[in-house]
């Protein structure tokens, strides 16, 4: 109900249930990537049972699909950990970072591998790996959130 004013969506994605193995055959050759977050915020912080994570890091790697952890909510010291992804062992290609990072300044991080960054890059797509000149004092927030 609450996707109704964004439609259309996009095509040919589909939703895994969190903590369903029997869901994971929906992840095949055709999938191009999957986005999780390693506990579940908005749903009522529900943690990944009986190693779900690394569950889905090896269909991952079966059928060629990227495995993208939103840590929006769960970065920097937000589980006990740094990351929430150490408290299951489980590394994702692509990392994506936000809340915590600022200590409450409006900041985003999408982290990942040299080697994939280059993957991602198309002669159309123009790819920035920097921080603007304007952000210094951003940054230095993170640090300090550090």
């Amino acid at each position: 109900m609450y996707k109704q004013k964004f439609r259309p969506l996009l095509p040919d994605c589909r939703q895994i249930i969190y903590n369903d193995v029997d869901s994971l055959n929906e992840i095949t050759k055709n999938t191009a990537a999957v986005i999780i977050e390693p506990i579940q915020g908005a749903t009522g912080f529900i943690t990944p049972k009986n190693g779900y994570l690394k569950l889905v890091r090896e269909k991952c790697d079966e059928v060629g699909a990227l495995l993208i952890f939103d840590e929006i909510q769960t970065c920097f010291g937000r589980t006990g950990n740094l990351f929430g992804l150490e408290t299951y062992s489980v590394t994702p290609d692509i990392l994506c970072m936000a809340k915590g990072m600022g200590g409450g300044m409006p900041i985003g991080s999408f982290t990942t591998s040299t080697e994939k960054m280059h993957s991602l890059r198309r002669p159309y797509v123009r790819t920035y790996y920097h921080f603007w000149r304007s952000s210094y004092s951003l940054c230095s927030i993170i640090g300090h959130t550090l």
